[in-house]
């Protein structure tokens, strides 16, 4: 498929023909053109401008689908959660918020030990949170379990870790936990 006519609408679009294939969502995947950068900002397809400002493709198609720009402080929203698909009718028009809670409703915002960078795990965060409610002091317990402060301390985040309950309070040292932990008492 070829969506090239009607690029000349818009002015100072300065791009070779579009080609995409369609999937079986419905999805239009661009064939032409590689999608451009890494990370959070990439997997989208780019056009350029005369000048050499580069526009994302998915927007210039939903606007001339639409025949208007996109409102001001609003984004596209795929649907579909693919990123360099180019398909107007999975592109919603919203707020950063919105996004947000399509990612969130989809589970698509990874959490605890499947956040990228992550260093503990669930169980470890169970542990620490219970040696903390039971007055052991946070560096202490990060220096048994072999991580920073840092981490340990970023383990009682909600946002990080809500999957992760907090322990009972009377969790006791014939749980195993002590054990397991290999912290020593606290001398008083």
């Amino acid at each position: 498929m070829r969506y090239n006519s009607s690029m000349k609408h818009r002015p100072g679009i300065n791009t070779k023909p579009i080609n995409w294939d369609v999937n079986p969502n419905g999805c239009w995947l661009v064939t032409s053109h590689r999608p451009t950068g890494v990370g959070s900002s990439g997997g989208y397809v780019a056009v350029s401008m005369m000048g050499g400002k580069k526009l994302r493709l998915h927007r210039v198609i939903w606007e001339l689908e639409h025949g208007r720009p996109i409102e001001e402080g609003k984004i596209l929203r795929h649907t579909c959660d693919v990123r360099h698909c180019v398909n107007p009718n999975h592109l919603l028009e919203g707020t950063n918020w919105d996004n947000c809670q399509d990612a969130k409703s989809r589970n698509r915002i990874p959490l605890g030990s499947s956040r990228p960078f992550a260093v503990l795990t669930e169980a470890q965060v169970w542990c620490l949170r219970a040696l903390r409610a039971r007055g052991i002091p946070v560096m202490r317990a990060a220096r048994s379990m072999g991580v920073s402060e840092k981490a340990a301390l970023a383990s009682f985040r909600p946002k990080r870790w809500r999957g992760v309950p907090y322990p009972d309070p009377g969790i006791s040292p014939s749980d195993g936990l002590m054990e397991w932990i290999q912290v020593e008492p606290i001398s008083r």
